[in-house]
């Protein structure tokens, strides 16, 4: 039998309140990052994960995010673009898991800086290669700066 319109009556219309919904709860923000770990390129995730070719440390990833749980201020994080926002945010969780040549970062916090969790994944991948060491996540994260956080070689051009 069809479903006709204007047929159906509704006997209680109710809303959900407003923190009901999971975009709407504060831990719901959720920001998942995929870093490609293999020799070569992986051609199904060239649109959805960031190539890195040589080898990373996912205890040193670990231990370098680590250190962002909790509330804080992402200052050195941020895109100048999102600077005008309030540099606090606080972390809630933060995953690390490796399965074969894939690395998956999660982030949850109850908001995110403009390019807050690239910036966060670019400088915890200095640590994964060795170039830093995890504490220096620590540091860049109470200096406030976003030139804190420039990995090696990478210069501000006029």
């Amino acid at each position: 039998m069809p479903i006709c319109p204007g047929r159906f009556a509704w006997s209680r219309r109710t809303t959900p309140p407003p923190a009901s919904t999971p975009a709407a709860r504060p831990e719901a923000k959720r920001y998942a990052y995929l870093i490609d770990n293999g020799a070569v390129p992986s051609p199904q995730l060239l649109r959805y994960a960031w190539h890195r070719p040589r080898p990373l440390d996912v205890t040193g990833l670990r231990q370098a995010l680590s250190r962002v749980r909790g509330g804080h201020d992402f200052s050195a994080f941020c895109a100048s673009a999102g600077r005008a926002a309030d540099p606090v945010c606080r972390v809630r969780a933060v995953h690390v898991r490796r399965r074969k040549s894939l690395v998956a970062i999660v982030i949850s916090a109850d908001r995110f800086l403009h390019h807050m969790v690239r910036n966060l994944v670019g400088s915890a991948v200095e640590v994964g290669r060795g170039a830093r060491p995890p504490d220096w996540m620590e540091g860049v994260l109470r200096a406030r700066d976003r030139s804190a956080g420039r990995p090696h070689g990478a210069r501000a051009t006029a």
